[in-house]
């Protein structure tokens, strides 16, 4: 099967499998329950949309002043909003993906910008040590009859 053909499958079985998913859990629950889960994914899922929205758009923002991008952040953010659609769209199988992606984007902790890109440019680069040092010329027999 080809990449195209498992493509189509999936496109075309995905809305069945909601459909029988749906039914399955109206028959389980209820159907003013089923209906009450499909409103509050639905509000969720436009929600997170809103906020991943103007988060992607920070990010955008950052990419076109600063030549170092912090993909992290980019990834997470599309997280949000790839998980926002899934929750928008109606079914049980979107719902559960949508949740998953939620959570792992979640998990990686709040966005934040990164320090770098707050209005402060940082000279020093990002793997710089600070610290006080000592230049020190000697030969490596000395150092080594220092140690002992």
């Amino acid at each position: 099967m080809s990449g195209a053909t498992a493509l189509r499958f999936i496109i075309f079985s995905l809305p069945f499998g909601e459909l029988f998913s749906l039914l399955l859990l109206a028959d389980t629950i209820g159907l003013g329950a089923t209906l009450l889960e499909l409103l509050a994914s639905g509000l969720l899922g436009l929600w997170i949309l809103k906020r991943s929205g103007r988060r992607l758009g920070e990010i955008f923002q950052v990419f076109r002043q600063q030549s170092t991008p912090s993909l992290k952040q980019l990834f997470r953010s599309l997280g949000y909003f790839i998980a926002g659609v899934c929750l928008c769209i109606p079914g049980l199988l979107t719902d559960t993906i949508g949740l998953i992606i939620l959570l792992q984007a979640t998990l990686q902790g709040p966005w934040r910008p990164h320090p770098d890109h707050q209005g402060t440019s940082n000279k020093a680069g990002p793997h710089t040590l600070e610290g006080e040092f000592e230049i020190r010329d000697e030969t490596p027999s000395q150092i080594r009859r220092d140690e002992r």
